[in-house]
């Protein structure tokens, strides 16, 4: 009768630390994907003043409903992706640009870009966008007032 007592315990308690393993488990991870990003540094470019003349490239990244906005150099644009926090996998997808003309043509190697995307590596400041282990651009938060937009 001893035992049977002992073994309800020890199954009690492996089944209270298993629910409490499943709900930290199932936790919403803090969203810090999401939000103003302006570029800093891209895979072809060492001035990128003079390859985006029209202003750098932005992405506002909406992790909540996976969707993607901003402006590539010279045209608007908007799209999808897909994400996996665990695995740092990133997809840009369904990617679409307004269609003003535009001599640059690091605007056009932009949008290619984007979808070469598979990766990522993000911290409070700089988003990391990667293509398996090579870097391709890297992004930083923009600010209004000092704190995150």
């Amino acid at each position: 009768m001893r035992n049977k007592a002992v073994y309800a315990i020890i199954l009690t308690l492996a089944l209270s630390s298993c629910a409490t393993l499943q709900r930290h488990q199932t936790e919403s991870q803090p969203d810090i994907l999401s939000g103003s990003w302006e570029m800093r540094q891209w895979m072809h470019s060492d001035d990128l003043e003079s390859d985006f003349p029209r202003g750098v490239p932005v992405l506002e990244i909406n992790s909540n409903r996976n969707e993607v906005s901003g402006f590539n150099g010279c045209n608007r644009l908007n799209g999808r992706f897909r994400f996996d926090r665990d695995a740092s996998s990133l997809q840009f997808f369904a990617l679409q640009t307004t269609k003003m003309f535009c001599l640059s043509v690091a605007e056009n190697d932009f949008s290619r870009i984007m979808t070469l995307v598979d990766r990522y590596r993000v911290t409070d400041k700089e988003l990391y966008l990667l293509q398996g282990d090579e870097l391709l651009m890297v992004f930083q938060r923009k600010t209004i007032n000092g704190g995150p937009q």
